[in-house]
């Protein structure tokens, strides 16, 4: 239960801070005529720190329902106890995780290289420092600690699958497995060509480039950095999964909902 109550002082506070950043954002955005002087919503939806903010209020919100959840001791074998628990470690497995790392590490080695092509001195004047680092920043060290202290199943437990063979505790104390690598893969791809679909489209309708740096390379330049920097995104989703491995073990074994009803149907692993 003690470890329960610090991961939910540890979740929710945070779920509250980037609800807040996300709504000064948008305040500041308004208020300061966007960009190029346009403030269409359309506009906003090609920022990619915007979309990993939203993520995270989603993600922070539903791992402190989990948390609760847990501190009140709610049965694990519950419906709604699995779907938090799944749309929590699905969110951070296929979005949080990888394009969150790429929030960061592109912002901040494009910033370094030439910060003109990504965030401009412009901005400075009216886009706060600690709101930057709210968006860039805190996003990549929040992930690594929560790659760290909870095990968002990207393999079951091996413990796990030891007591639902052994039927050494009751089903209803058993943690449910959410592993599944096709849906992992299937909603980070699809996310990225969604983005990517939005940033073209931004472009041939309102005729300019949200990002510096889309607006100054050549064509052949923009399909390379589009093409490496979701290939980028892929290879985290895969470093992800070899880091928890390493840190909390377990094998790639990938279990429907519809067989955890009972522990005989939970021993069957599909790989």
């Amino acid at each position: 239960m003690i470890k329960d109550l610090l991961l939910f002082l540890f979740h929710c506070p945070f779920f509250v801070l980037t609800s807040v950043g996300m709504a000064k954002f948008y305040s500041l955005f308004v208020s300061h005529g966007g960009v190029a002087g346009r403030t269409d919503p359309l506009i906003m939806l090609c920022f990619l720190t915007l979309w990993g903010q939203f993520f995270l209020i989603f993600f922070f919100g539903t791992s402190s329902i989990v948390d609760l959840l847990n501190i009140v001791k709610a049965k694990k074998n519950t419906s709604y106890y699995y779907l938090f628990l799944r749309v929590r470690d699905l969110i951070f497995r296929s979005i949080i995780f990888p394009i969150g790392i790429v929030i960061t590490s592109l912002f901040w080695g494009i910033y370094h290289y030439d910060r003109e092509l990504i965030f401009s001195q412009e901005l400075d004047s009216w886009f706060p420092p600690y709101l930057n680092h709210l968006h860039h920043t805190l996003p990549g060290i929040l992930i690594i600690i929560e790659t760290l202290i909870v095990n968002h199943q990207y393999h079951p437990d091996p413990i796990t699958l030891k007591k639902i063979k052994e039927r050494s505790s009751p089903i209803s104390e058993i943690v449910p497995i959410t592993s599944d690598l096709k849906q992992d893969i299937s909603y980070l791809v699809s996310f990225i060509l969604f983005y990517i679909g939005i940033i073209v489209y931004t472009r041939f309708h309102l005729n300019f480039w949200v990002y510096p740096i889309l607006a100054v390379i050549p064509i052949h330049s923009k399909i390379i950095f589009i093409f490496s920097s979701s290939c980028f995104g892929v290879s985290l989703y895969i470093i992800g999964r070899a880091i928890n491995q390493n840190i909390w073990g377990g094998k790639s074994v990938f279990l429907p909902p519809q067989q955890r009803s009972t522990p005989q149907n939970n021993t069957k692993k599909v790989q």
